[in-house]
Order: structure tokens, then sequence, then C-alpha cells
């Protein structure tokens, strides 16, 4: 993620973002109206460190566009004055999505602030550098109250970050000054116009104001959003004016960020021709009597002299301000000499991307004391010291990243933190002869692996338990693995690798394996088992030096319960879900297959009936031709490629033409084939004839599990042919698949968070049907005459408060207007007080805690509630509703499938547990155990969490998934 980032803030272009127009999106600031409390004569924070020599000039960096300004020559030494509010401001208004940290502060601005500065200092390579920042108030306010006065409020998540800045630019030792009653404008004018004699001096800021600074090559602007260096031919380029004169222009155009008044219904363009014309603003009101056209007017108005007077001054940069800073301490010293208070402050933002580039000193994890295990001697004493502890790091090396195919090539071991073991086992290259034959090396090592008094640390155990675990070795308990508390700290982080927790937690840099195999080519197991050592042990010893600071932020984070009880006891149980797969009957799809190709060729024909001639159904800039063109059809939205044909647009042109509908069917039916038909059978293992997917608990922010290669929780069973798939995932022989599915157990969850009491409540007690039920509240009629319509209207109302869907959502979803809409979900309010009143609390709990919670702590942040961006607001409010509902119904299924494990190896060791969707739990059941295993999986899945409303599960049987369901 941080790397994307880097990339937006460093060159990308801001999009405009649509919002309502009831409720407009607040445009961005220039500068921010936040400084420190209180305003001492003058604030200055140089580096703490001693200067050191610095390399004059700049590498090549990127191509600069045709019109930037010329590089400084490199002859004399550089000073950087950087705009730090506008810096902050744009890296908020980013086209990126939110950041927060684990703890759900929020992030995104001092996250681009960052970035911006890591890659000003490694690319321009400045020997000075000044970071300026605003006071609360200044001069301008005295002599304008009204100054600034019309800027919307700060957003309150970059309000918080606002403190965050001068501490970021102190730690990393850089020179932070804050002038009392002077804006950072002030600033930079007065220290470059003080060092533009024997510096070449740069001015960080996409500022328009500031380029009236701009003196040849001596003073250049420097945007580094746009990647564009700004010289007084630019400045001319753009308003029509040399840099002197940008003051002239400013006070007769104004400026509305700033509320500077200038002169009314002047505005850029006039101004420009005003100035070109007659020159400073003193030289045009003499002439004004002889301007001719729309600009005559505005300036013999009355008042209009003295606002372009006031304008000017107040736009004019003060170049006299009292700065007492000297070279010496705007000499940039990066990386800073004391790099532990950077490592505690970007450990607590979480910006783990930005410790590599610090360089210095990273922390040694005694690598010289990692051994090779090669012979009997040496295993018996590793086996005698892994013995004597109970707490034991372990990596898992394999041939590949598919843990149910991988062939074991090696194991590491640590116990301390100074020593670690590699034991190489199935390695082909240089030294291989050397190794123990992996059956006898597990013979011995079994004990310790599968003892049930052994506790293990890793970075992802379930990829070691599944490993292990096709050489018959079933690996014993999880204490700690660093990917899943990593996740369950900050599920929004974009990776829960080791070594980027290690750069987190450890501000150690792990030995990258591309590294040590680059004889191979990374092939691991053509490796020599030296060339392994030198990273493998450092995988089990980076798992137990990470796991005191990761149980730390746990229980900090009061996340102990989901971690202990949940997360971590799951490892096990999803490793034995995809060793075991289901079973796929590929004939029968083959069937399917030929039925579904028959269907979707008379599809197409049918779009080409309605489109009038042949075309490529599934090309997306053909169909717009068609239905915006040459049908006329109307375009609803638009992507960066021309009016968008998405399944949302589709459905919408429906009701208005055939073709929009025949091509959804269309593209039903190929996905079906390019997704599962056929693409399942190659995924069929032939050692067991079944398909293996991949279960993860670190993809999903809400906590649901994650299914891939394949992604069994995606085929659509809402239409009869998504259904005929699931005919092809069957049981062994002899067997029957067993379906347990919670009954609309969303929909409980929303009930127990609204506190199990009042009329969305009752139905569940009374086990009626809900959406009947709900009908017949909403409506004002009996159970009896509630119709289907009803019911369906109520089932929407339902599923879509769990989602925090709006009127707008609904009314589409139901093809009915936004009043009618409005009204069903006014009415629902009215019948069911306790869910509104539980949105509103739960919303307003998020924004003071920036994090929502399930019922067993699972922790979520959630960002933008606050922000002056409409669509984002929204968007935050739904993840805030729907996160303790959603998050809530996958720790129960968690629970259940603990539960129900279990019992499957204490009572029922021959029945196996094959798929986890969603709600659905699918067993393969031997003859003459059904019915018992029916009842006793009910009753463990309705006893995994007691909510206040009761829990209930439906069961199906069958010889194929579609038939159990």
């Amino acid at each position: 993620m941080a790397g994307e980032q880097l990339d937006l803030l460093g060159g990308a272009k801001k999009k405009k973002e649509a919002a309502p127009a009831k409720e407009p999106e607040a445009p961005p600031a220039k500068k921010p109206e936040a400084a420190p409390a209180e305003e001492p004569a003058a604030e200055v924070k140089p580096p703490p460190a001693p200067p050191k020599p610095r390399r004059r000039g700049r590498p090549r960096g990127p191509a600069k566009p045709r019109s930037s300004a010329p590089e400084p020559s490199g002859d004399r030494p550089t000073l950087y004055l950087v705009d730090g509010p506008n810096i902050a401001f744009r890296a908020h208004y980013a086209p990126m999505a939110a950041l927060t940290n684990s703890r759900g502060f929020p992030t995104k601005a001092l996250f681009g602030y960052c970035a911006q500065l890591f890659r000003l200092i490694k690319e321009y390579r400045p020997d000075l550098l000044v970071l300026c920042w605003d006071p609360k108030k200044t001069f301008r306010n005295e002599l304008f109250p009204e100054y600034k006065g019309t800027r919307p409020d700060m957003p309150d998540e970059l309000r918080v970050q606002m403190d965050r800045f001068p501490e970021v630019a102190e730690t990393l030792g850089l020179c932070h000054v804050v002038v009392p009653g002077f804006e950072a404008d002030d600033v930079m004018g007065t220290l470059a116009v003080r060092f533009k004699e024997t510096h070449d001096v740069t001015i960080v800021s996409g500022d328009k104001d500031l380029m009236q600074l701009v003196d040849g090559t001596r003073v250049t602007l420097l945007d580094t959003m746009k990647d564009q260096r700004i010289g007084p031919q630019q400045v001319v380029e753009k308003w029509g004016v040399p840099p002197e004169r940008i003051i002239d222009i400013l006070a007769l155009m104004g400026d509305k960020s700033d509320n500077i008044p200038g002169v009314a219904r002047i505005g850029a363009k006039g101004a420009a021709q005003l100035v070109q014309a007659y020159g400073g603003i003193d030289d045009v009101f003499a002439n004004a009597e002889e301007v001719k056209g729309r600009n005559r007017k505005p300036l013999l108005a009355e008042g209009a002299r003295e606002s372009a007077l006031l304008s000017r001054e107040l736009a004019t940069i003060r170049l006299d301000v009292e700065v007492p800073l000297t070279p010496q301490e705007m000499q940039l010293c990066f990386p800073p000499a004391e790099v532990g208070p950077v490592t505690a402050l970007f450990q607590e933002l979480e910006f783990h991307r930005f410790l590599d580039e610090l360089g210095g000193e990273m922390r040694s994890l005694s690598g010289d004391r990692y051994k090779l295990v090669t012979d009997l001697l040496d295993l018996r004493a590793l086996i005698a010291v892994l013995s004597q502890h109970r707490d034991i790091g372990l990596e898992v090396l394999a041939s590949s990243a598919d843990g149910n195919r991988a062939d074991l090539a090696g194991l590491a071991f640590c116990v301390d933190d100074a020593e670690a073991w590699y034991v190489p086992l199935g390695h082909t290259g240089p030294g291989a002869d050397r190794q123990l034959p992996v059956e006898r090396a597990l013979l011995y090592l079994r004990a310790i692996l599968e003892s049930p008094d052994k506790r293990f640390v890793g970075g992802d155990l379930q990829f070691a338990s599944t490993v292990l675990s096709r050489y018959g070795v079933r690996l014993g308990a999880p204490v700690a693995d660093a990917s899943v508390a990593s996740f369950l700290l900050n599920s929004e982080r974009k990776t829960h690798d080791l070594p980027g927790l290690a750069l987190t937690w450890l501000r150690h840099k792990m030995v990258p394996p591309k590294d040590a195999l680059e004889a191979t080519g990374g092939d691991l197991v053509a490796a020599s088992p030296k060339d392994v050592l030198r990273f493998a042990p450092e995988g089990a010893h980076v798992s137990r030096l990470l796991r005191p600071h990761l149980d730390k932020a746990i229980a900090e984070g009061g996340l102990d319960r989901v971690y202990r009880e949940v997360d971590l006891p799951l490892v096990p149980v999803l490793s034995r879900l995809q060793q075991t797969g289901i079973c796929l009957d590929v004939e029968r799809l083959a069937g399917i297959r030929e039925d579904l190709a028959v269907r979707a060729a008379a599809a197409e024909q049918e779009t080409w009936e309605h489109a009038g001639r042949e075309f490529n159904s599934g090309s997306p800039k053909q169909l717009a031709r068609i239905l915006f063109e040459e049908l006329g059809l109307p375009v609803i939205k638009k992507t960066k490629t021309g009016p968008s044909t998405d399944a949302s647009v589709l459905e919408e042109l429906a009701d208005q033409h055939p073709l929009p509908a025949a091509i959804l069917r269309y593209r039903s039916l190929t996905k079906l084939l390019s997704t599962y038909v056929d693409a399942l059978p190659p995924l069929v293992d032939p050692a067991t004839g079944r398909v293996h997917t991949h279960y993860s608990q670190t993809v999903a922010a809400t906590g649901r599990l994650s299914s891939s290669d394949p992604n069994l929780q995606n085929i659509p069973i809402r239409t009869a042919e998504g259904r005929r798939i699931r005919e092809a995932f069957v049981p062994a022989e002899g067997c029957v698949l067993l379906s347990a599915d919670y009954s609309q157990v969303e929909l409980r969850v929303m009930a127990h968070l609204c506190g199990g009491e009042g009329g969305f409540a009752r139905a569940f007690e009374a086990g009626q049907d809900v959406h009947r039920s709900t009908a017949a509240e909403v409506f004002g009629v009996e159970l009896d005459d509630v119709t289907s319509e009803m019911r369906t209207t109520a089932k929407a109302v339902n599923f879509g408060l769990i989602y925090g869907q709006t009127d707008w959502g609904l009314a589409r979803s139901l093809h009915i207007s936004r009043g009618e809409a409005r009204e069903y979900i006014a009415r629902f309010m009215g019948r069911f007080p306790e869910v509104q009143q539980y949105m509103e609390e739960t919303v307003a709990g998020a924004k003071e805690d920036r994090f929502v919670r399930t019922v067993t702590g699972r922790r979520r942040p959630v960002a933008d509630l606050t922000s002056a961006n409409y669509n984002h607001r929204q968007a935050a409010r739904r993840v805030a509703i729907n996160t303790p509902v959603q998050g809530s119904a996958a720790d129960i299924i968690k629970l259940a499938m603990l539960r129900v494990d279990r019992a499957l190896q204490r009572d029922f060791p021959e029945v196996r547990m094959l798929l986890q969707v969603h709600d659905e739990l699918v067993f393969e059941v031997p003859p003459g155990q059904l019915d018992r295993l029916r009842e006793r999986v009910v009753e463990e899945m309705e006893c995994a969490y007691p909510l206040r409303v009761p829990l209930r599960v439906d069961t199906g049987v069958g010889h194929n998934w579609d038939e159990a369901h």
C-alpha cells in the first residue's frame, strides 16, 4: 500500500470528486487554520544532530514537463523551503483511501507529508531545508478580520493530526519554524530573499501566491505533486505577467480561498489584461477612464480602488520577518543520528515502509549464531534444546506457496533471542548430499512437533501446519501467529508478512530470500543449504522477537479474547479444512459446460438481435457505442475511458431497452464458464482427486474468512445456472453431504445489538418468518394478510439496514422512487426505534473512538466519518453500521467451527468438515452417522454464542452440494 501511495502523492493529479448537490464536498483549503496553542516570539526547532557534509546538486530524476524551469545549477548550496500546510492539506485531499493506524487514529495526511519529505530529500538532496508553518493568527487577521473567514471548518480527521506534524519534523531532525504573526509564506519569502545571493533557493509548494517570489534561477517554485519546477517563464506562461506583477493580479481578482476581496466582477483573465496593458494597480486605476469593455465599470465602482489596495496588502508576501535561523541550523542531516525516536513514532503511526529508508544501523539478529543441522548428532542436540523449552519459533520452508501441494524443503527453529537452527530436508543444490533424509528427520522431530506440551510461534502457522500434514505430522497448538495478530491490530494494513512487521516493530530489515537465491534464480529447492541458512532461521527468530511486541499491542487494544479464543485456535482447523478439500465430479462439470456454452452462444445471438447487428458482446467499448450513440440511451455514469457499461448501469437501462438485460444474461453465463466451469478442473489435486481451497483470516476487514484458489464463496446460488455449478461438488463414494446453515444470522445479530427488545426481536423469539413479521409491522396488517410484495420490500429493508443502505440504495434495489423508499424506511424506523437508536449510537461511538467492535472484541478502524467528502462520509457510515453486524456473524461461525471441530475429533472421527461458506458449514458423512451428527452439529452451532435472540440452524442432505443446501 505504502509504495502505491508514494506514487500517487508524488505525481498524480488530484481528481475532482462528485458529491450530491444538497451536500457539496468542501474544497481543499490552501492552508490550515491551526497552530500551536502558544505563540512564542519565534519557535524554531533546528535539528539536534551536528551537521555533516552533504553532496550538492541532485541525481537524475524523472523526466520533467517541457514547461518546467531549469534545475538549479549545482554550483551553489541549495536551500529548500517547504510550505508545510500546503503539503499537509494536499496530502489529506489526495485521491487515495483514508488511512488509520490500528488504534483508529487517522494518518493519511501525515503519511502523505512524510512521503513527500522522503521523496524530496531522496531525489533533490538539499543542503539546507526548512519546514515553515502558520501560526494561529497573523497580522492579516488584524488588518482584515474577514481574512480566510469563508473557509470551511477543518475536517476532524485532519485536525487531530495537526499537532503531529511538528513532532514528525523534530523527530526526523528537520528544521521546523513557526513565527507568531506571520504566515509560512512570509517566512519563506524572507528566507528566500536573505539567502538567494549565496544559495539556489527552492520553495516547495503548489500555492500560486508564492509565484511572486520567483527570481530567475535563484528562487524557483517546486510543485512536487505535479513534479514541476516553476521559474519566471512558467509564471508568464500561466498568468501572462512576470513574477513581480502577480501581486497586482491578485489585488484585482482577489482570492476566494483566502477571502481576499479584490475588485468585484474582475476575474483572472480580466486582471491579467489590465496589468499587461497598464502595469501595477496604481497605474490601472489612474487609467480607469480609458479602460474599454467589461472591465471599465468595476474599476469605476465606489470602493474599488480601496478594495484593491487592501487586497494587494493582504496578498503581498512580507520579506522582512525576523527569522533567527543560521545556515548551520538549517543544515540537512538525514537520516537523523538518533533513529530510536523515529522508530518509536513510525511504529505508533504504523509507517513501516519508511523505516527502511532511514538507513543507519538496523537491529542485529546475531545471524552468525544460526546453525545448520545436517547429521544425527546435530539433530539430537537440537532436539535436546527444543525439549527444554515450551514456546518454539518455527518456520517451514517449502517448494511452493501452495501448502496443499508443496514439498517440504526444511525446518527452522528458535527458542531464544540469539540462537536459531535450520534443518535442510529437501534441497537438491550443492551440499544436499549432507542433509538428513526427510522421513528419518521427521521421525526424530515428530515428538516435538506433535507434543501437546509445546506451543508454536510463527509468521504463518496455517501454512506450516498444512505442509507438515502432507508428511503425516500434525503440528501442535499455536501460541502466537504474527500475521493473525497484525491483522487483528489493523485490518486495513495492506500486508502482514514478517519482513514488513520486522521493520515496523523491530527496526530490522530481513534478508530477502531472492538475494540468497540469486544463483538459482529464486529456486529454493535448488539452492544449497548454506545459502538458505542466510534467511531461513531468521523467520523463526523474528517471529519470536515479534511476539512480546504484538502481544502487548493485542492486550492494549482489548483484543486478547478474540485472539486467544477465536482466531489462534482456528489456525489448525482451517489447515485441516483445506487439507481435506472436496470431491469434484469433472464429468458432470463437462456436461454442464456443454449446456452453458450453448446457452451463452444463444444469449450472444440475442444481444446481436437487439443491437441490430453483430458485435463483440464482451467488449465494453463496442457496447457503449451501440447503447449510447446508436440507440441513444442516456449515459448513467462515466469512467476515464468513457461511458460506463457496468452491471449497475445495465440494470438501470434494462427498463428502456431489451439489449442491457440481454448483455447481463450473456455476461452471467460467460462468467460462470470462465471463472468456474473451465477453471475448476485444473485445480483438482491428482493425488487426492479433490479441490483444496485456501482459507485466510487476514483478508476481509470484517473478520470473515476468505476463500481463494479457487474461491468457493462466490459461486452464485440465486440463479439456476449458478446452482448447477454446485451440483459438481460431491462427497466421497458411499457418503453424503450435510449442509448446516445459520438462518438469518446477521439479522439476529442486529436484533441482539439493538438490545434484544422491541418489535424487531419479537419475531425471532416467536420463531416467525422475520421478513413477514417486519412487513406486518411496517404496513400495519395482520401476518396472514402480508402479500409477497410486502414481504419482498420488508426483506430488502431488513438486509439493507445491515449494510447502512440509504433511500437511494433501497430505491435502486426495489426499482421504486426515492420518495417511496424514504417512506418505507421511515415506517420501519417508526415501528422499530431501537434499530434507529443502535445505528445512531454506533456511528457516534465510531466518530469518537475511530473504530467499531464485534461481539468478541474484534476491532475495525473507521476513518472519514467527519470527512468533507459526502461520499466518503457515507461509505464510512456504512462501515460503522455494518461491521459490528457482519463481523459478529463472522465471529459466531468461527466459534461454531471450533465447537464442531472438537466434537468431530472426539465423537465423529470419520466425519470430515469440508467447507465454510459465509454462514454455512458442509460435512462429508459416512453411512450410519447422519442423524446423530446432524443433531450434534445443530446443537454446537446454535450454542456458539449467547445472543439475546435465539440462533437457528437449517440443515440439508444430498449427494451433491446443491442438493444438500
